[in-house]
Formats: C-alpha cells, structure tokens, sequence
C-alpha cells in the first residue's frame, strides 16, 4: 500500500474535510446578510455544516435539515428557496442512475468557495452511481446525455 493510500493519508484527508467543514460552518455563522432571517440564517448553516472538501458541494435531506434546525419540511423548502434567490446557494436535483429515484438535492455554496459551483446548468437534474471498493467509494456524476460531468472520492 502506497503512502498517498494508506490509513495516515485518509485520516489525514478525513481531518482536512472536517477542519473545511468547520470552516463553512463559521463562514455560514458569520455572514452578516441583514435580508437574511433567522430560518434561512439557520438552515445555511446546516447545510454549510454538511460541507465536503472532496466534493465541494454538500447533500444533507431535507429530513435531516428538519432534525438539526427543528423546522418542518415546508419551512426548509421556503428558506432553501429564498437562499437560492439570494445567490447564496446553488442546487441541483440528482437521481440514482441506476433505479433512477430521486436522491433529493445537492447544495452548493460559491460565496464560501468559488469552485463549489454546480456541474450542470441550473434547472438540470444528474445522475449519481457510487462505487465502493476497499478503500474509497467513489462517486460519479452524469448529465442527462449520460456523460460524465464530476466524480470524487471518499475514504471509507
């Protein structure tokens, strides 16, 4: 096993996510928007907070964006909304390639970081597969002409 692939390379990388992620997170924080409420504020950060380093996007349900800030469903669809009006997120809707249902939505943030810009047009959906194998699972975007538009990798 090479030293870029060992496990001192992953945990390495692993710290390197968390400590970007931590940085979004503060970044989200600390964003004095005086038009920004307190819902949208607060669902920023949770997504912000879900930030990959890898991928430069971050993909946390609108479940999950529910559990951490305590709003219904329809209140994170406003707030996510609002935030995309503003321009302080961009989205796009990603389907498994392979059953083709929907995984829900990718959250970019290009004020935090000028490369998490999405892949596709805005308004077009992509297609995910993820292969896993020993060490790293690694994911694959396709646009709807199934060509391969962004792929990254994780460490297991």
């Amino acid at each position: 096993m090479s030293k870029a692939n060992g496990p001192d390379f992953h945990r390495f990388r692993a710290k390197i996510n968390h400590k970007r992620r931590s940085i979004a997170w503060g970044w989200a924080m600390d964003l004095e928007q005086s038009d920004l409420s307190t819902h949208e504020k607060f669902v920023l950060v949770a997504i912000a907070d879900h930030f990959n380093v890898h991928a430069l996007c971050s993909w946390p349900s609108q479940s999950t964006l529910g559990r951490i800030t305590g709003m219904q469903r329809a209140t994170v669809n406003r707030a996510v909304k609002e935030l995309r009006t503003m321009g302080l997120i961009k989205t796009t809707q990603v389907f498994d390639l392979e059953d083709r249902t929907s995984l829900g939505l990718l959250y970019f943030l290009p004020e935090f970081d000028p490369l998490s810009t999405p892949f596709v047009p805005e308004g077009e959906p992509v297609w995910r597969e993820v292969v896993h194998n020993f060490e790293t699972s690694e994911y694959f975007f396709f646009n709807e002409k199934g060509d391969c538009v962004h792929e990254f990798q994780l460490p297991k």
